[in-house]
């Protein structure tokens, strides 16, 4: 199922869960999960946006929402 399929109070409920969950991911592991965005960050390569994407198997890592229900945007630490 696409997001078009969607009705707007199925795209409304899907954006509302994702919320909540990742109100409760920052809510369990805090804001500083976030410190490494920063405006001055060199840009995620292709190919490790993809290795991410098909680990994550399409899915997001907070939510569970699939990448055909909401665009997705890869975040990945490296340490």
């Amino acid at each position: 199922m696409g997001g078009d399929e969607l009705s707007d109070a199925e795209r409304d409920q899907l954006l509302d869960l994702c919320r909540q969950r990742l109100d409760a991911f920052r809510e369990q592991r805090g804001e500083e999960v976030f410190a490494h965005r920063s405006r001055h960050r060199t840009p995620i390569s292709g190919s490790i946006k993809y290795r991410v994407h098909r680990c994550a198997r399409g899915r997001c890592e907070c939510c569970g929402a699939h990448e055909h229900q909401r665009a997705l945007e890869v975040d990945h630490i490296i340490p």
